[in-house]
Order: structure tokens, then sequence, then C-alpha cells
């Protein structure tokens, strides 16, 4: 593509922004601690809507872990009737009983709350 002499200022203009929007998400792109899920789970509809959000994208990824780890070591079996809000609900239920925990991440702390709430039978 060619740049004319006029639009190359708004093109380097565009291009530094495009490089500062990506700066500003690498920098905000921290791990949820269970303080701020615990506070989210807790919060309005748009933070409880976030909860459910996240809770979803922890189950995948564990579901995934668990079929790439293909030696048949599951540590979690979520019910197939299973919906987000009830894996919301066991999350919160296991943060409520667990408050020292609400100090890990977000993700361990789903993955512990699932192992308690949905062990594999042996």
């Amino acid at each position: 593509m060619w740049i004319t002499p006029r639009y190359a200022n708004s093109a380097r203009k565009e291009s530094d922004m495009i490089g500062l929007m990506m700066l500003l998400a690498a920098e905000s792109a921290t791990f949820m601690d269970g303080q701020d899920l615990y506070a989210l789970c807790k919060g309005d509809e748009a933070e409880r809507l976030q909860c459910l959000r996240y809770v979803e994208g922890a189950a995948d990824g564990i579901a995934v872990t668990q079929w790439a780890n293909r030696r048949n070591v599951r540590q979690v079996c979520i019910p197939t009737d299973a919906t987000i809000k009830k894996l919301a609900k066991v999350t919160v239920k296991y943060m409520d009983k667990n408050p020292a925990d609400r100090d890990r991440q977000g993700s361990i702390i789903v993955l512990r709350a699932f192992k308690k709430a949905y062990p594999c039978r042996k």
C-alpha cells in the first residue's frame, strides 16, 4: 500500500494509537483473584453477569485441559445438565466456606469449587 506524503502523518498517528492500545491492553492483562471474583459474584446485575462469564470461561478451560490430558485422569466430573448459574453458585458457596482461598487466582478457586462439588467417581 502506498501512502502519499499528505496522509503519512495520519497513518503514523493511527499506528501510534494502535501501539498504545496494545500496550494498555497488555498492561491490564492480569489474573483475577478470588477477592475480585467474589465481589463480582456478589455485586449488581452487570457484575454478576461478569462473574457468570468468568466461571463459564474457567469451566471451558477445565474441560479442555481434561480433554487434552488424555490419560483419563479427570479431576472434575460436571453433570451434563449443570447450568452456568449453578456452577457460579457452587463457586460462591466454596468462597463463602473458604474465605482464606480468596487470595488465590480466580480460576484455581473455580477448579477447587468444582472438585469439591463434582468429584469424579473412581
